[in-house]
């Protein structure tokens, strides 16, 4: 999966990356999370990944409610979402 040399093709589509590249993150700030389809793209960005890549999704979005984030949670369970609610 992962190529050899200075940055894998991993580390050049996603922003955290592990040593082993066994975890992997999106980092993203908006006012929601839907805006131009953000968290579906990051989302199906790392359902690319081999299953055993554990995957996150770290965001801060100050107009979503919970409800509709959970709805949306439960389309990729193999992601885990961490929502920021202050900065």
């Amino acid at each position: 999966m992962f190529e050899t040399g200075a940055k894998s093709v991993i580390e050049k589509i996603l922003p955290v990356v592990d040593t082993d590249k066994e975890v992997v993150a999106e980092c993203f700030a908006t006012v929601t999370a839907f805006n131009n389809q953000k968290i579906k793209k990051d989302s199906e960005k790392l359902m690319q990944l081999e299953e055993k890549v554990e995957k996150y999704i770290y965001f801060y979005s100050r107009e979503d409610t919970d409800e509709k984030l959970r709805v949306f949670y439960k389309k990729y369970p193999q992601i885990t979402y961490s929502r920021i609610k202050e900065l």
